[in-house]
């Protein structure tokens, strides 16, 4: 069921002009924006696990010290983690989760995840020779 919500303005239904009856064609920038979880590495070995739009920018910003207090002064950083979670909520659900884990158990997940996405890369570079085999044999 479409709530009124979901339209904009006050105008008639089917009559042209923006309003009741008019869905919203857009969401807002904001709905759409993909969310990243990421840890970041300090030289003495201590993880830092955050949440970001953009990990590029966000890492670039620690380095700097430009970002979290707990990083500055730490040493060379070394991202060891990201992922595509998808909403701020989601994201910040999956840094909770994270940032309550032992460090022993976060380095166990970390771990699991690399070996994940190394067999994601195998499977994907197995299908793609396969694909351009049976395109060399059409």
């Amino acid at each position: 069921m479409i709530a009124d919500s979901d339209y904009a303005g006050s105008g008639e239904p089917g009559s042209g002009e923006p309003g009741l009856g008019e869905p919203v064609s857009e969401l807002p920038a904001a709905a759409t924006t993909t969310w990243y979880l990421y840890i970041v590495e300090t030289a003495a070995g201590a993880l830092y696990t955050g949440i970001t739009t953009d990990v590029a920018r966000r890492v670039e910003q620690h380095r700097s010290g430009k970002g979290a207090k707990a990083l500055r002064g730490k040493g060379p950083l070394t991202l060891r983690h990201q992922e595509s979670v998808g909403t701020r909520g989601d994201a910040s659900r999956l840094e909770a989760a994270v940032k309550r884990m032992s460090v022993r158990r976060k380095r166990q997940w970390l771990a699991a995840r690399t070996i994940t996405d190394e067999a994601r890369v195998v499977v994907e570079q197995d299908r793609t020779s396969i694909t351009k085999t049976t395109d060399k044999e059409r």
